[in-house]
């Protein structure tokens, strides 16, 4: 029987090449093939060979360039050597190695004043080696990096490749977490000082989606970007593609919070306790342009604690132009807290923002001559839900704020509270609602339809679901159901819960959202990121976030009424530049702006691996 095994990759930034042996019975022959696009390979006349080596009884094979030539380091028998070679497929001379006792990773074409650098683990550390030959080395005794309990690297961690760049030595490691998952993970050094830490990945920058056993074979870079190469259970070779900004562009920050920009006016208002009705907190701003001006429709509460709506506008997106002096939206309904049945023990539970009710952190959209705004409707009892309200565009901007809609729920977790086999019909199709007694959450709608449809986005929690529906005329009976879902991430930024921060903007590559979440590592906090859609199949995500965007990091995101919160409420486009609005703290309205083009080309550039299967033709 046939069986190929796959050794190590190279590239020389024209084609990859992979060495492989394949053989019948006890016949094993070791080739070379090569690829143009990273994916197929085709043989080559060419074969393999280090010294007299038998092949088939290496591993941990690991590949650095030094100068004009190549060094290959492998481990045979529980011992270690490196082999010289000018073609990459001819290894001319093999090295024992002294003073090593675990694979290790030669940073290429770098000498620390006279030495080479081979940064060493033993499964629980790495540890840093120094050598004038490449054959004796000095291994020193201090621990660099360690296994860290409860992450991605929890069980072991192994040197895959250095990679010399300005910022520093970036290693790039191996890394098993307790389920024997693995990983793959960063951590920068001091070219100045090899041994010193500059910083290291808290996530990993890919991680196995199950615990099926598998073999990493190379790391290499391609065209400005990293490829991973992996054989899985059954010998095939897969590759994972990763962003080279992942790993050595601003090491130590995501590359989008540096393109992403906090305004130096922030906060853009806050409460004003000169208002009744917003001089608790004004926060959470939403957004959407007309004939070149941006309107702001903001959460406010005063000193009765209840949410109501008020509305500012700008001309440049940053400076207010006018913040009008009363409410352009307040409860009317009795799922708002009009009736007066508030239960103040739930209202403390399920409110967001504080709050006993009202009208909370709305969503505004327009489409063709309407206004339409999508809100958390509340009562303090028992459960959040989603309301909806439209008005046309001139009384809008005429002010006529009699002419909303009446409000009309489009959820509703009333009615299987009260029903034990709605409740257990509803999660049977919904295998990733985990708990509907959080309630309805972070609405938004699409500003287009979508083969005909209207797109709604919410949460259940913890996720992002989305409904295509018919029209926006809802008569209060039926009910968005969550038909599809945009999950949060397990081992991730966003991996406790997640939330659509606004109407999604169109651009050329799809639908760009920002989305509000929490990780279960750092509950206290929420982050914001982005993600796109696809145009014509909102519910497929191209690209999103590896790092949180947005961090809240300024004093007014945190010296408010909740510590340790940026949350995006809607965002806008205006000649070329984004403006993302959100509030801070839960008291204040903030925006931080990007130029667009650069901002696509991060997140793009920063997406989520992608995984595909290597030919072997």
């Amino acid at each position: 029987m046939r069986r190929i095994r796959n050794l190590f990759l190279s590239s020389d930034g024209k084609k990859v090449s992979l060495f492989y042996s394949h053989g019948t019975g006890g016949k094993q022959v070791h080739k070379l093939a090569e690829s143009a696009d990273t994916l197929t390979f085709v043989p080559t006349a060419k074969k393999l060979s280090i010294g007299g080596e038998r092949i088939d009884k290496c591993k941990n094979f690991r590949l650095s360039k030094l100068g004009n030539k190549f060094l290959l380091g492998y481990e045979r028998g529980g011992k270690f050597f490196n082999a010289i070679s000018d073609n990459l497929n001819h290894w001319k001379t093999t090295i024992p190695l002294t003073g090593i006792k675990a694979p290790g990773a030669v940073a290429p074409d770098f000498y620390y004043d006279e030495d080479r650098v081979m940064y060493v683990s033993d499964k629980k550390t790495v540890r840093i080696a120094y050598s004038v030959d490449l054959k004796k080395w000095r291994l020193l005794k201090i621990e660099l990096l360690k296994v860290r309990p409860g992450k991605f690297d929890a069980a072991e961690i192994s040197p895959a490749a250095v990679f010399v760049r300005d910022e520093g030595l970036a290693l790039l490691y191996y890394g098993w977490d307790k389920q024997k998952r693995l990983s793959l993970g960063v951590a920068f050094f001091n070219k100045d000082n090899p041994e010193q830490l500059l910083w290291r990945s808290d996530l990993p920058l890919w991680i196995q989606d199950d615990k099926e056993k598998i073999n990493p074979v190379s790391l290499l870079e391609w065209k400005g970007s990293l490829i991973f190469y992996y054989e899985d259970a059954k010998g095939q070779l897969i590759s994972v593609f990763l962003p080279a900004a992942w790993y050595w562009k601003n090491a130590g920050h995501d590359a989008g919070k540096k393109i992403l920009k906090k305004s130096k006016a922030n906060p853009l208002f806050g409460p004003r306790p000169d208002k009744p009705w917003e001089s608790v907190a004004a926060f959470n701003p939403t957004a959407f342009q007309h004939e070149g001006k941006i309107y702001l429709l903001y959460r406010a509460v005063g000193d009765e604690n209840i949410s109501v709506i008020g509305l500012a506008t700008s001309l440049d997106g940053i400076n207010i132009h006018e913040r009008l002096g009363e409410p352009i939206y307040i409860p009317r309904a009795s799922f708002e807290g009009t009736a007066g049945n508030i239960d103040y023990g739930t209202a403390a539970r399920y409110s967001s923002g504080g709050g006993w009710g009202g009208c909370e952190d709305p969503k505004v959209v327009k489409i063709g001559d309407r206004v339409y705004i999508v809100y958390v409707a509340f009562n303090g009892y028992p459960e959040t839900n989603i309301a909806l309200s439209s008005i046309a565009i001139k009384d809008f901007i005429n002010h006529k704020w009699t002419a909303w809609k009446r409000p009309v729920l489009i959820t509703s977790l009333d009615l299987e509270h009260k029903n034990p086999a709605a409740i257990k019909d509803y999660l049977k199709d919904r295998p990733w609602v985990k708990d509907i007694g959080i309630g309805h959450k972070n609405p938004a709608i699409l500003p287009e339809k979508i083969n005909g449809k209207y797109v709604i986005f919410h949460r259940i929690w913890p996720n992002i679901v989305i409904d295509f529906v018919d029209d926006l005329d809802f008569d209060g009976k039926k009910f968005l159901k969550g038909q599809y879902m945009i999950p949060a991430r397990p081992n991730m930024w966003d991996s406790q819960k997640i939330g659509i921060g606004g109407s999604p903007l169109k651009i050329k590559e799809g639908w760009l959202v920002f989305y509000n979440a929490v990780d279960k590592r750092d509950s206290g906090k929420y982050k914001i990121g982005a993600m796109i859609l696809k145009h014509d199949d909102p519910t497929k995500v191209l690209y999103r976030s590896s790092r949180a965007i947005l961090e809240p990091e300024e004093d007014y995101e945190n010296r408010g009424h909740k510590y340790g919160v940026v949350f995006a409420g809607g965002s806008t486009i205006k000649d070329g530049q984004i403006f993302l609005y959100y509030g801070g703290s839960d008291k204040y309205a903030c925006v931080a702006t990007a130029k667009l083009d650069k901002f696509v080309k991060m997140l793009i550039e920063g997406e989520a691996p992608k995984m595909k299967k290597v030919k072997l033709d």
